[in-house]
């Protein structure tokens, strides 16, 4: 962010320039030949009420990043399901308008919990005659920082293991900004990071919200966001996504293990979940190893407890 405290909204022009973006009509993607162009477009928008898109952006060293990532696929829509690249972020030629990438700007999403992921994938759909392959992956050993964007907005849900972050959210700005910067301009401040990460969990369209993602996601700068997090709202709010940059993938993560699951239940008011695992398979020497799931099998077990057991519960 910037040290110009000028360029930052009192609480009360925070106000007023969030009710002038609630109503505005955002261009359409498709009339934009560019990218840039369109992101520009809504840029210009933003900064005709602030002058700034405020940036929360965390940095941590993998070794005290402990998050587990998961990421699920529907099986039936596999080309070649041995092939690891299949179950990372799209080819460019197939990816699609997402809330958080444009066509031929793909990002790998995920979610930090093997039910919101499959939540996601499934969202309102018929799900019982489905399978999905559900993959586990790990961040590499390294000295360098990941960059971590974090859209927790207000409200989260005490389940949601990240509230306790938002709820620091305050104390983080003072040591930001070494307590110089006032009360009202820090309420002003929160009050527009806030209405941000409330749109973009309900920007249903995508035309904010992907357009603040690749702000950060495809920025032209070294501070380039590496993981965006944000609350699912198909687990209201209790999970968490992550849209992660294609450099950083390739770069510092890799695949460990993959299951292929079927859910033969969902209750969703008590939150129980109920799954069946037909295959499962780890990766060796680059080779996915696919094993058909049977009674004590000691190297299912091992995996399970590794990967699964602390999340979910097998019919």
């Amino acid at each position: 962010m910037s040290e110009d405290f000028r360029n930052f909204p009192t609480y009360n022009q925070a106000i007023k320039g969030i009710e002038k973006l609630k109503n505005i009509e955002w261009p359409i993607f498709e009339n934009f030949k560019q990218t840039e162009d369109y992101v520009k477009a809504i840029e210009d928008i933003i900064f005709q009420e602030f002058e700034i898109i405020p940036s929360a952006l965390q940095f941590f060293k993998p070794d005290k990043f402990n998050l587990s990532i998961f990421r699920a696929r529907e099986t039936s829509t596999f080309k070649n399901i041995d092939l690891i690249s299949e179950h990372s972020y799209p080819p460019l030629n197939i990816t699609s308008f997402g809330r958080c990438n444009f066509p031929e700007n793909p990002v790998f999403y995920g979610s930090d919990h093997p039910i919101t992921c499959l939540l996601e994938i499934i969202r309102e759909s018929d799900y019982k005659e489905k399978e999905f392959c559900l993959t586990k992956w790990e961040i590499l050993k390294s000295d360098t920082p990941v960059a971590i964007q974090p859209f927790f907005h207000s409200g989260l849900p005490k389940e949601n293991g990240f509230s306790a972050i938002k709820e620091m959210e305050t104390l983080k700005l003072d040591e930001t900004f070494e307590n110089k910067l006032d009360l009202d301009k820090k309420a002003g401040l929160l009050k527009l990071l806030d209405f941000f990460r409330t749109t973009f969990i309900t920007d249903a369209k995508h035309k904010l919200s992907a357009a603040i993602a690749y702000n950060f996601l495809y920025a032209k700068h070294n501070l380039r966001t590496d993981i965006l997090m944000y609350p699912s709202i198909y687990t209201q709010l209790t999970g968490m996504n992550m849209a992660i940059s294609p450099n950083f993938v390739d770069n510092q993560m890799q695949l460990k293990r993959l299951y292929k699951i079927k859910i033969t239940d969902i209750n969703k008011q008590d939150k129980k979940y109920k799954l069946s695992i037909g295959e499962y398979a780890y990766v060796e020497k680059n080779v996915i190893m696919w094993n058909t799931f049977k009674k004590n099998d000691k190297q299912f077990e091992k995996f399970f407890s590794l990967d699964l057991k602390s999340y979910l519960n097998l019919s």
